[in-house]
């Protein structure tokens, strides 16, 4: 999976010419949707669709676009920035488990949560079920919009 994921990025990166625009756009693979470090313009599910555009419907195999509502470059901000990335991507690549929500939490001065919220993959959104705390990630599910 490792492998494909690079032949596909490789192919990606050479249909590009390499401006401040483009690096910006690039870099939304680990940004948020509060993203201060580049411009907002580029929103994730306009890197998504772009990829797929160019590269086909085998894109959606290789990748996945999460929208962390708050969060900015990477971390930080206002939103749920603390998830385990190393395991996520681990389950991904050696045990061929595709994520398709990440639970997030907002931790408070001791490193606890206080707050959790689902980041669903795009084109999924998170979805209030109308009960629970709006606080709990357990309290939404991934629907499409």
């Amino acid at each position: 999976m490792a492998a494909n994921f690079r032949l596909f990025l490789n192919a990606w990166l050479e249909l590009t010419e390499y401006t401040l625009s483009d690096i910006c756009h690039i870099s939304q693979q680990c940004s948020g949707p509060s993203e201060r470090l580049c411009p907002s313009i580029y929103k994730p599910s306009q890197t998504a669709d772009a990829v797929v555009k160019t590269v086909g419907p085998t894109a959606e195999q290789q990748m996945r676009v999460f929208g962390i509502p708050g969060m900015g470059h990477c971390s930080g901000g206002d939103g749920c920035d603390a998830f385990d990335r190393l395991t996520i991507l681990d389950k991904w690549v050696e045990g061929g488990s595709a994520p398709q929500r990440i639970d997030t939490a907002k931790l408070d001065k001791e490193g606890k949560p206080h707050r959790t919220h689902p980041a669903c993959a795009y084109p999924m959104v998170a979805h209030y079920k109308g009960s629970g705390s709006p606080d709990a990630a357990q309290s939404f599910e991934c629907v499409k919009p």
